[in-house]
């Protein structure tokens, strides 16, 4: 979780970081729509206490919707580079 310097709160995966920015992906489902954000620009930043995935969410699904779920999570985190080998 983010806050610049506007006011605005940011949250997303971040998918790269550089000594300047911050590049976050706050959509999973659109990996082409990405925010960067200049680190002089931050107010606060923090890890999100909970999960941006609605409440309940997974009450909705079958077992093969939530395994669907868990692949495209990890898929994302190989993508950004953040998952570690096995």
């Amino acid at each position: 979780m983010i806050v610049d310097d506007e006011g605005r709160l940011l949250t997303g995966l971040v998918i790269k970081e550089t000594d300047d920015e911050i590049v976050l992906l706050p959509n999973l489902l659109k990996p082409d729509k990405v925010e960067t954000i200049k680190k002089d620009a931050i107010e606060q930043r923090k890890v999100a206490e909970v999960s941006t995935m609605p409440t309940g969410l997974l009450d909705t699904y079958n077992v093969d919707e939530i395994l669907d779920l868990l692949a495209f999570i990890q898929s994302a985190s190989v993508a950004s580079g953040k998952a570690k080998s096995q």
